[in-house]
Order: structure tokens, then C-alpha cells, then sequence
């Protein structure tokens, strides 16, 4: 799991790189064409890529596809403004938003407990953003939708049947968005990829299925309420390697908001594993 949060993580940062060339929907075009057919021999390896996929899950495949477009444009968006720390920092959030997803939208009992750590969460939250603040950005908002899109995709994905394969899941939203990044290209004009930004591009295309497959792995074998509290060092992979590309660290208030945001989500497993035991 610690290896998968450093695989986003790199994907991330090499992304960030790219973005002083490129502009964001071309580089998600140009990454896709690297994904894309990784993808599809993965499926072909795995025999899944023309499995027969249930009539009931195709309307979901269809709306996660659709939240997995924006959650690309809304968080790259986010990323090509804002410091890697910052929006990775923000994304912690989402197991946070998925507990109260829970409660609200698939009435699961949380208790008082977990309420409260759901609402120290967010407070972490309102002080990496730092609304009303000198340092607030409106980008800031754009991952935290991003954040709240996820969290609203990972209730979807609970709802695909066993028979749906994972990776062709995967392969038709890296398809759909790297075809909704092509189209957007043509909108906002064409540059010129420089050698640097290919390698880079596809360095973060090989960066997103090794995270896949690390994290399918670890969750297939590995004790859930154990291994998932560690998809947490992606915080500071993203503040190591955010530090070397800027030369700063997060302030004092982004510091204490990510440890309220990682304490908390951290807490919600913790209840979550008591609760499954009982």
C-alpha cells in the first residue's frame, strides 16, 4: 500500500512537470495514449477485455465514467495551480466524505463517533484551504469537489456486480477520458511536447497502473483495517517531493490541518474494524 501511495504520488509530480509545457487537457490526452494500451494488454493478459459485462452494471459503468472525467479535470486543474502537497493533502478527505456518504445516501448507522470525526476532518480541511485567508485559492475548492466526485465514484463502484471486471472497468474511463481530453485539445490549441515532457508523460503512465495493481494486490491479501491507514503516506511522499520542486514546506496551519485530516479518517477505519468484529 505505501508502495502504491508513492506510485500516485510520482504520477502526480511528474504531471505537476509537465504542466509547465503543456496545458492540462493536452497532457491528459497525451498520457492516455501511454495508458491506454498498457491497459488493454492487461485485459488481454488477463482474458477480461471482451468479458461480458451485466446489463445492470453498464448504467453504472456509464455514470462513473462520467464522475471519473471530472474528477481528472477538476484535481489536475487543482494540481497545475496549487503545490503537490496541498491537493494531496486535501484528498485525504475522501474516506472522511465516504463515511458520511454512508450514513446520508446509503443510510448505514455511523455513530457520534464517527460524526465527530468526520466534522474534525473538515475543520483540518478549512485550515489547508484557509477560506477568507491570504492564502486561499478557488483551485483549492476544485479538489475538494474532486474529493467529494471520488468519494461519489467509490459508492458507485460498490454497486458493480462480481462479474465486471475491474481492469476493463479501468481501461473503458482511461478510454473515456483520454478521448474527453483529446476533444478538449482541439478547443484550446496544440503545443509541441518537448523529449523532457514525453518521458515525464510516460513515466506517469507507467506510475498509474503499477498503483492499480499494488493496490489491488495489497487489498486482495492484506487485512483491510491494517494496510489501508497507510494509503496515508502519500501526505509525505507529496511534502518530500513538493519541497524539492519548490523549495518550501507547507505552513503551520496546512501542517496542523493534514494531521487533524489523517487522525480522523484514521479513527473512521479504526470504529469501521470494531463495528465489522462485533
Amino acid at each position: 500500500m505505501t508502495a502504491a501511495s508513492l506510485a500516485f504520488v510520482l504520477n502526480d509530480f511528474m504531471m505537476k512537470l509537465v504542466f509547465t509545457e503543456l496545458s492540462v487537457v493536452q497532457s491528459v490526452f497525451l498520457r492516455g495514449l501511454f495508458v491506454c494500451p498498457m491497459l488493454i494488454l492487461i485485459c488481454l493478459q488477463r482474458h477480461q477485455l471482451f468479458a461480458a459485462v451485466p446489463l445492470s452494471d453498464r448504467g453504472i459503468i456509464a455514470c462513473r465514467t462520467a464522475l471519473e472525467i471530472s474528477i481528472t479535470f477538476l484535481f489536475l486543474l487543482a494540481l497545475s495551480q496549487l503545490s503537490l502537497a496541498h491537493v494531496t493533502a486535501v484528498l485525504q478527505t475522501v474516506p472522511l466524505i465516504l463515511t458520511a456518504f454512508a450514513a446520508i445516501i446509503l443510510r448505514e448507522k455511523v455513530g457520534w463517533r464517527r460524526w465527530m470525526a468526520v466534522v474534525t476532518g473538515f475543520i483540518g480541511v478549512m485550515l489547508i484551504i484557509k477560506p477568507g485567508l491570504d492564502g486561499f485559492s478557488v483551485f483549492s475548492l476544485s479538489v475538494l469537489m474532486a474529493a467529494i466526485l471520488i468519494a461519489a465514484r467509490d459508492i458507485l463502484t460498490r454497486q458493480l456486480s462480481v462479474q465486471t471486471p475491474s481492469f476493463l472497468v479501468a481501461l473503458v474511463t482511461a478510454l473515456a477520458v483520454t478521448v474527453a481530453g483529446g476533444m478538449a485539445t482541439v478547443a484550446t490549441g496544440w503545443q509541441a511536447p518537448s523529449l523532457s515532457s514525453w518521458f515525464l508523460m510516460g513515466g506517469a503512465a507507467l506510475a498509474i497502473p503499477a498503483a492499480y495493481v499494488l493496490s489491488i494486490a495489497t487489498m486482495r491479501v492484506g487485512d483491510v483495517s491494517f494496510v489501508t491507514p497507510f494509503r496515508y503516506t502519500a501526505v509525505v511522499f507529496a511534502t518530500i517531493l513538493s519541497c524539492l520542486l519548490t523549495g518550501h514546506l507547507p505552513d503551520g496551519l496546512s501542517f496542523l490541518g493534514t494531521i487533524l485530516v489523517i487522525v480522523a479518517g484514521i479513527y473512521c477505519l479504526h470504529r469501521e474494524h470494531l463495528l465489522g468484529t462485533e
